[in-house]
């Protein structure tokens, strides 16, 4: 092949997968397109690149010794370590027949996840557990499979909820069980290394499938059983604010603010307000939501900072809401008026249950706005 006919092993292979019409995405493995060889000129040619960057962000890697080979270090680290999930084969997995028609619940896990964001290639750290119902079907596996699976899957520029999604559907079709549920718990260092710095900040969320969606009790069980292992288990705090400094922007405020940072730390609600008051609803990970409330009593726009009711739950009753919003002062009076002596928002009179009854209530007659 002459030097003018000569195409880059990337261009090789985007090539293939766009004659295939296959999608390459930054969490998609394109293994299956990459021939015996290309991974070493990829090297090459990333290292390449990452020299220009190196170059671009003004350091002199002539003269200094510490980054004279950091770019092939870099290229290496993302395509054969960090990145290794897009370009290597799946592992191979061994099957074997449920010759002892096992059908009770399996957990597996922690396995420790290491990954990263898509967004700025940052760090992603945490813990996966898997559990899976199986049936006289089910094809078994060793349980080293299941940590190599994750590693392959988490292997890959990812967003969490994504990853979990992947991991849910290759585990299913690999075993065919009648359920499989995935929980995982991460650091973002998109969130503690950069931008807000936050470094207490986990993201936890779940993938329920088949029996663990269908079946509230299985589900229970699998998660109360996690707790057992050190995970942070799911929990709800109601509390009562006022507010200090009325006026709609403020309110705005910590609604926009609420809906941007809370998907990150896996925080579910639903906030109410009327009178100058508010009633708020936080679901998450123990350790998320005492970390946000203690974020609360130091906000100066919250006053007279009251917890009304805190308790471990096996499943959210908000979750489908990032901070959902009920205007209090313009509707749902008669809603109001089931639970407590005026027609008014009052939570400081009444019990946390009956404010829990209330949220309840307003979420069954679709009083809630800004689903996620």
């Amino acid at each position: 092949m002459s030097t003018m006919d000569y195409q880059p092993a990337s261009q090789r292979i985007r090539g293939r997968l766009q004659a295939a019409k296959k999608r390459f995405h930054a969490n998609d493995s394109i293994a299956e397109y990459v021939e015996p060889g290309e991974l070493d000129e990829l090297l090459d040619e990333v290292a390449l690149k990452m020299q220009g960057v190196l170059e671009s962000l003004v350091i002199d890697t002539a003269n200094d010794h510490n980054t004279a080979e950091t770019a092939r270090r870099v290229a290496k680290m993302y395509l054969t370590e960090v990145f290794g999930g897009r370009y290597k084969a799946p592992p191979s997995i061994t099957e074997f027949p449920n010759v002892e028609h096992l059908n009770e619940l399996m957990i597996v896990g922690p396995i420790t996840v290491r990954s990263a964001c898509s967004h700025h290639f940052c760090p992603v750290m945490g813990r996966v557990w898997i559990g899976i119902l199986p049936n006289e079907h089910t094809n078994v596996i060793g349980l080293s499979k299941y940590a190599r699976i994750t590693e392959w899957v988490m292997g890959r520029p990812q967003i969490q909820e994504e990853a979990v999604v992947q991991l849910a559907n290759l585990i299913q079709e690999k075993t065919q069980p009648d359920g499989v549920a995935i929980v995982m718990e991460a650091t973002h260092y998109c969130m503690s290394w950069r931008g807000v710095k936050d470094g207490d900040s986990k993201m936890t969320n779940s993938v329920m499938r088949g029996a663990f969606l269908k079946n509230s009790t299985l589900r229970r069980e699998f998660l109360s059983l996690l707790s057992g292992k050190e995970y942070i288990m799911l929990v709800r705090l109601i509390y009562a604010s006022r507010i200090a400094q009325p006026g709609a922007d403020v309110l705005d405020d910590i609604v926009t603010q609420a809906r941007s940072r809370n998907p990150s730390n896996g925080i579910t609600g639903v906030l109410c307000h009327g009178g100058g008051i508010f009633l708020q609803a936080l679901e998450g990970s123990r350790h998320a939501v005492n970390a946000l409330y203690s974020n609360i009593v130091r906000d100066k726009r919250h006053q007279d900072i009251t917890i009304l009711h805190y308790e471990e739950i096996d499943e959210r009753r908000f979750g489908g809401w990032t901070m959902g919003q009920v205007d209090l002062g313009k509707a749902h009076l008669n809603i109001l008026l089931r639970y407590s002596e005026k027609a008014e928002l009052d939570p400081y009179t009444v019990s946390g249950r009956v404010s829990l009854a209330l949220l309840e209530d307003l979420m069954e007659n679709a009083a809630i706005i800004g689903k996620a």
